[in-house]
This record gives structure tokens, sequence and C-alpha cells, in this order.
């Protein structure tokens, strides 16, 4: 395993940081119509190595560990764990000015050959949105705390087993670790349901959850929703991880909550797109967004304005 080991998130990371402060260098250009030009290139040759890195990472078998060996800090179950986090709020930030440069040129007054430069600005979208689109994690409970209620009984037998048999200095608040990602909601799906780290004759996880025999949840996490299942939830014969919870991120004001969320169509007509098709809001905002837009097709443009869900 990982023989082909060459690119980890942290240096992802580090190519989002360096495009982040290149990205702000261009809107503040674009702003005062100064420089545009010699900033576009340096950003547009940042958006090119990016977009290389990625493809790489994407590309590599079994990229995350060797053998297990909690000692060992180098080979241990989601060692990237913090990257991943951090991964998932730089391409938030990034995105966002992203978006932010597309709306800098539009309203630039001296850029020129405006549509060739905001197709370098979709394209680093794209790549931002799609590779890492649903991230994995899995938690062993003899080193966390539980990350939500299981029910009074059990949850006082497994506190008692921690108590017995874990260093306190140890467990911490949903220690969660990152295993890998999967590409689509069925993939991701498969190795928690299964416990199984192959779908489709292609691997993107580092590890099958169970491989440290200790681990007892999972969850999936994506830019609109987070799926957790665990080994104590009722489910198939068989299956060692089940469906336990969702919490979805509302489109709009970005609350999370736990009931079904509602459909923020017309507002967002791109079902066939894979990153939005499972953008839903919570019930405040569709009274105050949605409802409206569907009455008026003006009024649902305009909330895609507002929140710069127009840029494709």
């Amino acid at each position: 395993m990982g023989k082909n080991y060459k690119i980890t998130l942290k240096v992802i990371n580090q190519e989002i940081e360096v495009c982040l402060i290149k990205l702000k260098r261009f809107i503040e250009a674009c702003n005062k119509s100064n420089n545009i030009e010699d900033l576009f290139t340096e950003v547009s040759s940042q958006i090119e190595n990016y977009k290389k890195l990625i493809s790489e990472y994407k590309l590599q078998d079994l990229p995350f560990i060797e053998e297990m060996n909690n000692d060992n800090p180098i080979s241990y179950a989601g060692k990237e764990n913090a990257e991943a986090e951090e991964n998932s709020r730089l391409v938030k930030l990034c995105a966002g000015k992203a978006i932010d440069s597309v709306y800098a040129i539009k309203n630039s007054e001296v850029c020129s050959e405006k549509e060739e430069k905001i197709k370098q600005f979709y394209w680093l979208l794209y790549y931002l949105r799609y590779p890492l689109q649903f991230k994995i994690y899995a938690l062993a409970s003899h080193d966390s705390y539980l990350p939500y209620s299981l029910g009074f009984l059990l949850n006082k037998k497994i506190k008692k087993w921690q108590s017995k048999y874990a260093y306190r200095s140890q467990i911490k608040e949903n220690n969660w670790k990152y295993l890998g990602y999967a590409e689509s909601f069925d993939e991701a799906y498969h190795y928690a349901e299964n416990n199984g780290f192959s779908w489709g004759g292609v691997i993107h996880l580092c590890a099958d959850p169970q491989d440290e025999c200790t681990n007892s949840f999972v969850k999936i996490e994506n830019p609109f929703f987070t799926e957790y299942f665990d080994s104590y939830a009722k489910g198939p014969l068989g299956h060692i991880f089940n469906f336990r919870k969702r919490e979805t991120t509302c489109l709009f004001c970005k609350k999370v909550f736990t009931y079904n969320g509602l459909s923020c169509e017309p507002i967002i007509n791109r079902w066939n797109d894979i990153y939005f098709q499972y953008a839903q809001c919570c019930k405040r905002c569709y009274r105050k967004y949605v409802k409206p837009a569907k009455k008026d097709k003006a009024v649902a443009q305009k909330i895609r304005t507002l929140f710069r869900l127009d840029i494709e």
C-alpha cells in the first residue's frame, strides 16, 4: 500500500493558500482598474498548477498508509485529519474568491477579453468543487467521546468502558480521523455500509474503516450535508456501519438542521450538476426566498445573483 503516495492534502492546501493570495491581489487590481493583465497571468498560472496537482493526487493508488501502526506518526489511519478539515475550509474560501473574481472582471472598465479570463475561474471552481466531493471519516470510541446520543444505557456502558480501558488524556470530543474520499455518494455509502474500500475497481480510501478493529462510527461529509453511521444503529444483517442521522447545511443561511430539507428549485435549477444536486434549504429560507421565486422568474434570478449562485 501507498507506494505511489507523493502528494498530501498539506501540499494541496499550500497550493490553495497561494491561489487565495493571488486571487485577492487580482480582485484589488480589478477594483482599482490597474495592473490587471500581469496579475491575471499570475493567477492563471497558479490555477494550472492546482489543476495539475489535484489531478495527480486523485491518480495515486492507495495514497495514505503502508501499514497500520498507531505508534508511527507517518502511517497511522487518519494522519491527515487536520489537513482534511483545513482543506474543506480553504476550498470554501477559494471558491468564494473565484466567484468574486468573476464579478470583478465583469465590473472592470479596463479589463479586456473578459470571457476568456472568466473561463479560467470557471475551471478553478470546477476543480475546487469536484475532486474531493465526499470526505469520509472514522471514529474510535476508545479515544473519543460519543459524537451524538445513542441512548442513556448504551452511552453509560460505553463511557464505563472508556473509563476502565482508555487513558483520559487521550479521549477527545469527536476525534474523527480522515480516511479518504469518494467521488459519488453511492461510492461513499458503499464504504460506510459494507465496511469496504473498493468501488468499481477504483480505490480512494486509505484504509478499510475496520482495519484498526476499534472504529465504531463513520461519517460522510459533503459541502451540503453530513451523514453519520455507526455499528450500534439497526441495519441490514452483515453490515457493520448503518445509517444514524443526517445534518444538512442550508444553501442560503448556512444553518445546520436535522429535519428533511426543502428543495431550492427554481433558484437552483441545475440538478444535473452533481455539486448542486444535494443542495437544500431550511424552512425559514424556503419561505423567504424559494416561495417568492416560484411565483416570479425575475425574483429567482435576483436571488441567484444575490447569493452568487448564477456562477456555473
